[in-house]
This record gives structure tokens, C-alpha cells and sequence, in this order.
């Protein structure tokens, strides 16, 4: 995960936890290692995804289409009521 996106995930989801202390918000996600500091539950640790060349995405998809499922599966367990998705630029 690229350092400023965990960074950001990270403030926002502080931010949402002290807009409304009384609730109880449950965060998961692909995470890095802020995201994880600030209680996100990681269900894919976004740092064993970090790929560098074209060669490395062939010998990689595998553990991509693993995450991707990882990452279905808890939305379809959790049922979240909403869905913060980022990009990668």
C-alpha cells in the first residue's frame, strides 16, 4: 500500500471515530501499517502486496485473486452499511 493512502485511511478513520464516540464503528480492510495503529482489522495485509516490473504482476496474480476473495468474503460476512474505496494514482 502506498505510504500516503495508509496514512490517509488512517486520520479518516480516526476522524469518523471521534465525529461520533457513542457509536461503535468497525472498520476492515486491505490495511497497511497505520491502518492497523489506528484499529483497522486487517483482512489483507496490503504490505505482502507490494509488487515492483511486469514480471513480478504475472508471478503475483495469485495472490491478488486471494486478497480480492479474502476481501469479498468479509463483506459478504459483515454485510457493511457503508464502503470507503480508494485508488491507486
Amino acid at each position: 500500500m502506498e505510504a500516503s493512502g495508509d496514512a490517509h485511511a488512517a486520520s479518516l478513520a480516526r476522524a469518523l471515530q471521534a465525529a461520533a464516540p457513542e457509536k461503535q464503528i468497525d472498520f476492515f480492510g486491505s490495511t497497511g501499517v497505520q491502518m492497523r495503529a489506528a484499529g483497522i482489522d486487517s483482512i489483507v495485509n496490503a504490505d505482502e502486496l507490494a509488487i515492483l516490473g511486469l514480471w513480478e504482476i504475472g508471478q503475483a496474480l495469485p495472490k491478488f485473486w486471494r486478497a480480492f476473495g479474502e476481501l469479498k468474503r468479509a463483506a459478504i460476512d459483515r454485510k457493511p452499511d457503508a464502503v470507503i474505496l480508494g485508488r491507486l494514482a
